[in-house]
């Protein structure tokens, strides 16, 4: 089973999600992070837009993917893609999960043919929030 954790956007920085309180279709987020070897909390009027879910993969080089990162992977050479988790087809075949958003190669996570992760092949290079020029260059 996969964990189940979120991060979030918040005043320009990256905040780790300590809890969050679901209710009318709104979210409450206590928030969290490091700086200088103290912790910081904010419980922020929060746009749930910033919200980034773990998708419980990590990167070739073990860095935790959430949804809203920018990659590049063997799969998509040459093309920055962000995932994102929704509604996605496949060869006509409807899923929901996480994918690559703008990409023909939809699927994100799972096994290739030889039984690898396919986030084996993928490189974190920044999320939408702080990087989203890395997307323009498509």
């Amino acid at each position: 089973m996969r964990e189940i954790k979120f991060r979030a956007f918040y005043e320009g920085e990256m905040w780790t999600v300590i809890a969050a309180h679901f209710h009318d279709g709104d979210v409450d987020l206590e928030l969290q992070r490091e700086e200088g070897g103290k912790f910081l909390k904010a419980d922020p009027s929060y746009q749930k837009e910033n919200l980034m879910q773990y998708t419980g993969l990590k990167d070739k080089n073990g860095v935790e993917i959430y949804e809203g990162d920018i990659c590049v992977s063997a799969w998509v050479p040459g093309k920055p893609c962000e995932v994102a988790y929704g509604s996605f087809a496949v060869d006509e075949s409807h899923h929901v999960g996480f994918y690559w958003k703008d990409s023909e190669q939809c699927p994100f996570g799972g096994k290739d043919a030889d039984g690898r992760d396919s986030s084996e092949f993928v490189t974190i290079i920044g999320n939408i929030h702080s990087n989203p020029e890395l997307l323009e260059a498509k």
